[in-house]
This record gives C-alpha cells, structure tokens and sequence, in this order.
C-alpha cells in the first residue's frame, strides 16, 4: 500500500513565497506570518534600527540578574545555589505545594495505584475525577469506588462514573464490599 502524506505549506506574509511549515516559526502554538528567513532579517533590522532600545533592554536585564545573584566576587560568579542547595529548595518547594494541593496529590496516589492494577481505562476522565476529589477535600467527605477496585467477584475501574462521595462512617461501614448487594 502506497501512502502519500502531504506536506503542509503556507505564503510568507513578507516576501510572498509559499514555503514548508517547518520554515515558520511557532507562536503560542502557531506558526507566525512571516518565514524564518524574513523573521530573522526583520529582527536584524530592528536591532539595528533601535540600538538604544536594544542596549536599554539589555543593561535592564543585566541588572536584575545582578540583584539576584549579588555583588559579583573576586574569582568570578558563583551558581545561584549549589546542587544540595538547589535539591533542598525544591524539596521544601513540592511540600508547601502538596499542603496546599492535597486533593490534587490524593488523586494522583489514587490514579498511580489504579494504574498498576490495571483498573485505570484510557478514556477516564482524570480532570473530572480530579474535581471529585476536591470536591470532596472541601465537604470533609470520602471518595468511594461504587464497585470496589479489588474484590473477589467483582473488578471496578477507577473513572468518574464509579466514584462517588460517602461521609466518613458510611465509607468505612461499606468497606470493600459491593454497594448493591448490602441490606
């Protein structure tokens, strides 16, 4: 079987040429007006045209990254942090961030542990059951599976349509069993 696939192109807005896709910039996603060639010359111009401007954006630049880093020292620059700095930072970063964001990290732990079960489908909706979980976070409630993830006779899957928000005491009364079949 012979398969064609077809090369997208698109007109430079500046010089008129119709060129491949891949000639173009993206912007925000898509590609810009002009083609890389004419972009470049254009920006070239500019520079040159507005070489104060360029230096005024430049020298501001530079001395935000001055303030940041210091007073410069004699051997040169140092790195911002070291790499044990670096690593601490980030792990008091991702703690203050899943204090704050509880309901977004259970939901993860609860997407993590259905997949290596296999219970996770690839067309679940993971912001819908996301909301689920914040939903409850808000309410003091629970998430519970209607049909249980892992059971003897029965096997759920973890989507929005099998969730649902239980108070404490009636998740925990439930346990792992099948909700219809309880008296």
């Amino acid at each position: 079987m012979n398969v064609c696939h077809a090369v997208v192109k698109r007109q430079c807005t500046k010089c008129g040429e119709v060129k491949p896709l891949t000639q173009f910039n993206l912007e925000r996603g898509k590609p810009r007006a002009y083609c890389k060639s004419c972009h470049s010359a254009s920006a070239l111009a500019w520079s040159r045209a507005n070489r104060e401007r360029r230096r005024q954006i430049a020298n501001a630049f530079t001395a935000r990254r001055r303030q940041r880093l210091g007073p410069p020292k004699k051997g040169g620059r140092p790195a911002i942090y070291t790499p044990e700095q670096y690593a601490q930072k980030m792990r008091e970063w991702r703690k203050a961030w899943a204090a704050k964001n509880a309901a977004k990290v259970l939901a993860k732990t609860r997407r993590y542990q259905a997949q290596k079960i296999k219970a996770l489908p690839r067309w679940a909706n993971l912001k819908a059951i996301e909301a689920v979980y914040v939903k409850a976070r808000e309410s003091g409630m629970h998430v519970d599976h209607i049909v249980p993830l892992l059971h003897p006779l029965v096997c759920g899957l973890h989507c929005e349509a099998n969730l649902q928000l239980l108070t404490p005491s009636q998740n925990w009364s439930k346990n792992n069993r099948y909700w219809p079949d309880m008296p």
